[in-house]
């Protein structure tokens, strides 16, 4: 299969495989696609050779309805993913108009669609970021919007830094701790 792909900016260690992860976005705007389908990639440490990309399946909160096909419609709808400390993924991505928190117990190639998250902007698409620090408080950047933090594991989001006029706050998230 041809595919041309967009790494989430944020390639994670999964100890539990004891291999990187990223999640890839289909790139629309960049090929000639109809969709914007998404993957999941391992990559073995040390020779850093990739997996195939594994297309994920998106599935409603019911845990059933494959809403797969309703998201891939939805250009840059996979907005930010982490790894949980229990070992589920977490991923914060939009849905008919609202963002919602998804998360996924195979590494990534099955997803739950859970809560809807508030405080977050759906209109910029561009969250980049998620980390959690060691009092367990959640961060995230937007492009043009700022950082904000969650004491809820990801569903309820507050501003604490603006962005200025130009400026973006993409990586100082890991600066932060």
């Amino acid at each position: 299969e041809n595919y041309t792909a967009w790494g989430m900016r944020s390639l994670n260690y999964d100890k539990n495989i004891g291999k990187f992860v990223d999640i890839l976005n289909g790139a629309t705007q960049h090929v000639n696609n109809t969709n914007t389908d998404v993957y999941v990639v391992e990559i073995t440490p040390g020779t850093y050779k990739a997996t195939e990309p594994v297309r994920c399946t998106f599935l409603d909160s019911d845990g059933a309805t494959d809403i797969t096909a309703d998201l891939a419609a939805t250009a840059c709808g996979v907005v930010a993913w982490m790894i949980q400390d229990d070992g589920a993924y977490m991923l914060i991505r939009t849905h008919n108009g609202s963002m919602y928190k998804f998360t996924s117990s195979d590494h990534g190639v099955t997803w739950v669609k859970g809560s809807e998250v508030t405080g977050l902007d759906y209109s910029t698409k561009e969250v980049y970021y998620i980390t959690k620090l060691s009092n367990g408080r959640l961060l995230c950047s937007i492009t043009a919007q700022g950082i904000f933090y969650s004491d809820d594991e990801g569903i309820n989001w507050i501003r604490v830094i603006p962005t200025t006029a130009g400026g973006d706050y993409e990586a100082e998230i890991f600066l932060l701790e």
